[in-house]
């Protein structure tokens, strides 16, 4: 039917009045939401500190304003870098993240006391070391915690899409129990989700790398057997980069194992993926894990050359009860793990679930041998026994020797069965946060990370003292008493001469027992061509522009090192000049050594016009001071010769 001018002009009438009724409701609806929202919960993020202070952001290329923070389902994670229970509900948050992606605005507000410049890069360190990827605010006289009513550290508050609290999570049990409600939040918001990315810049991309990055646990093996070698290596648990690396007694990388990016993979030792692995321990040619972020147990085999799981799915795990099948049996957080004294169980500092557990090498069964689960110190037999964050375990004799971090203390398993605790650093003040611990018939030995040093426990007068240690942190490596950590972690001992992964310094610090003598010890990875001519490794690889120098005339290469830097002597620093002849293949032309770098006598032979070059090597180098932490460069230029230029010298610049 055809409608007349005066039907046409009516509907056209009510279309228009419709549209502009939606016109006018959108407008008010967004300035209504758009007034809400900034008095809504999530804006008390967004806060001003004062008239000439801002707030400081990291992982972000600019602070956070509130237009970056609607339309979104947010998780805060109040914590701090001190804080001992923090580290769990951090990589319970990297699970969220993984299972909803950009559905999910995580966003950690470090609560901490001081707004000094040293706490920044203590937070920095922390973002690091716990590779948080999300956007983080240092929470300055802590505003935001006060206007959340944060009364403890961890906690959690859920925030819906209109910028409400959903809900606050404080005890362990809460923060367990999130994913139900996150993932609820995020069906019924689904498509209301902002995805618009947020401006994050990681903190990992503003830094200079290290060979290592923020080691934890060490484990020595008296011959390590690989590829028909017999060798004293010692292993190291490189937790800020997912892997583990072996090192020789001169400190030269034989082996790294386990991608870099992290997760949760079995296989070959390149394809093997760990999180955050903690605890290590070694024996007839296999190297046990204490996987932290993964809740497992695992284990690598250097005969097949394989990383297989031996207990954990990836979940984290309750309370144990009872003895059960490793296969039925997720861990939860696990720190630490040694061997009994028979070898016949791989004992277990499940430090999630405040237990120390026992598994069977051969009926691959778990067991209770302490704790009954509670967050506490209670003396005693089980399961009249409590034990709360167990970091460190070491066996000596048929006693389990064991720290505790939460309650700063240092606590036995005797054989009988019973608890006793040896020191309670709470009460006397001798502990505030150990992280690691070595026994032997001299003592206890106890890495104390709130302190920054390390302490000895006499069994004869049952005390405490400070070892090694300034007792401030800093980088310093001097006498015995002036020597400063950053958070101190494991410690072993070989022969005369104790290890320590100083963590947050991204190094090894070696002590001679006899004269207490301090020194850094260098982990240095070796170097060589492949078969194609390229370097196999590169760490920190800087690729300079393109270079085009004089033909037929020799050629300098000068190393350009900002103020108070050094070339480290003692590093295998190296230069390679390549020539390609194939697409993915390259002839060594020369070479030059760490001698040649030192003296400046890097001097190119002639170069033929029309021929493509490369120039690779890996340089080290050091703050010039003593006892300075020193960095690794690789650099990598491709360089050509042409018969009209001029130039003869090729700059590589280094600095911090």
């Amino acid at each position: 039917m055809k409608l007349n001018k005066k039907d046409q002009s009516f509907i056209l009438l009510i279309i228009a009045t419709l549209v502009i009724f939606y016109s006018i409701y959108s407008l008010f609806s967004y300035l209504f939401f758009t007034a809400t929202f900034h008095r809504s919960d999530v804006s008390k993020v967004i806060t001003e500190i004062s008239s000439k202070q801002t707030q400081e952001w990291f992982n972000t290329t600019r602070p956070l304003k509130n237009a970056d923070l609607k339309n979104r389902v947010i998780l805060l994670n109040f914590w701090s870098y001190d804080c001992v229970d923090c580290e769990s509900t951090i990589l319970k948050i990297k699970r969220l993240e993984l299972q909803h992606g950009s559905k999910l605005t995580v966003i950690g507000v470090h609560s901490g006391n001081t707004s000094n410049k040293n706490e920044s890069q203590e937070i920095i360190k922390s973002i690091l070391k716990n590779n948080i990827t999300y956007p983080v605010v240092n929470d300055i006289n802590l505003k935001i915690g006060n206007d959340f009513e944060i009364k403890k550290l961890p906690s959690l508050v859920l925030i819906n899409a209109h910028g409400a609290i959903e809900k606050t999570y404080v005890t362990e049990k809460e923060i367990a129990n999130i994913d139900t409600d996150v993932e609820d939040l995020v069906a019924e918001f689904k498509y209301k989700i902002s995805h618009k990315a947020l401006p994050i810049f990681l903190e990992e991309n503003a830094v200079t790398a290290n060979v290592l990055s923020f080691p934890s646990k060490l484990e020595y093996a008296k011959l390590f057997n690989y590829k028909s070698r017999q060798v004293p290596a010692i292993f190291i648990a490189n937790s800020g980069k997912n892997n583990i690396v072996i090192i020789n007694l001169l400190g030269e990388i034989i082996l790294k194992i386990g991608a870099e990016s992290g997760g949760f993979k079995d296989g070959s030792f390149d394809e093997a993926a760990f999180n955050y692995p903690k605890g290590l321990l070694y024996n007839d040619g296999k190297l046990y894990i204490a996987d932290t972020g993964n809740n497992a147990l695992r284990e690598i085999n250097f005969e097949t050359e394989k990383v297989t799981t031996l207990i954990g799915s990836g979940e984290r795990g309750d309370v144990i009860k009872k003895t059960t099948n490793a296969e039925d049996f997720n861990l939860a957080d696990p720190s630490d793990i040694e061997f009994s004294s028979d070898h016949k169980n791989i004992i277990i500092a499940n430090s999630g679930s405040h237990q120390l557990l026992a598994y069977n090498l051969k009926d691959k069964k778990v067991s209770i041998l302490a704790g009954n689960g509670s967050d506490g110190n209670e003396d005693g037999e089980y399961p009249d026994n409590s034990l709360s964050q167990i970091s460190d375990i070491a066996v000596y004799g048929e006693n389990i020797y064991l720290v505790d971090s939460k309650f700063s203390s240092l606590r036995v398993l005797k054989e009988s069965g019973k608890i006793e605790t040896l020191a309670n650093g709470k009460e006397t003040g001798s502990l505030s946060r150990p992280t690691g611990l070595m026994v032997d018939d001299t003592g206890a030995y106890i890495t104390d990370a709130a302190s920054q040093s390390v302490k000895r426990y006499e069994f004869s007068s049952g005390k405490i003292n400070n070892f090694i240690g300034a007792r401030e942190r800093g980088d310093n490596i001097g006498s015995a008493s002036s020597t400063q950590f950053n958070e101190p972690n494991g410690i072993i001992a070989i022969l005369n001469q104790f290890y320590i992964s100083d963590s947050n310094n991204n190094r090894i610090i070696s002590v001679n027992r006899g004269g207490l003598e301090v020194d850094l010890f260098e982990v240095m990875p070796p170097l060589k061509l492949s078969k194609e001519g390229f370097l196999q490794y590169l760490p920190n690889l800087q690729k300079s522009d393109n270079l085009v120098v004089a033909a037929d005339k020799e050629i300098s290469v000068k190393i350009s090192l900002e103020g108070g830097w050094k070339i480290n002597e003692k590093g295998p620093s190296f230069i390679n000049l390549l020539e390609f002849k194939k697409d993915k293949q390259a002839d060594l032309v020369a070479s030059f050594d760490w001698s040649s770098i030192r003296d400046e006598n890097v001097k190119l032979t002639k170069l033929t016009s029309g021929k493509n070059y490369t120039l690779q090597g890996v340089i080290y180098y050091c703050e010039d001071k003593k006892n300075s932490l020193c960095y690794v460069k690789s650099y990598e230029q491709k360089v050509a010769a042409d018969d009209g230029e001029k130039q003869d010298t090729v700059t590589i610049k280094l600095g911090n």
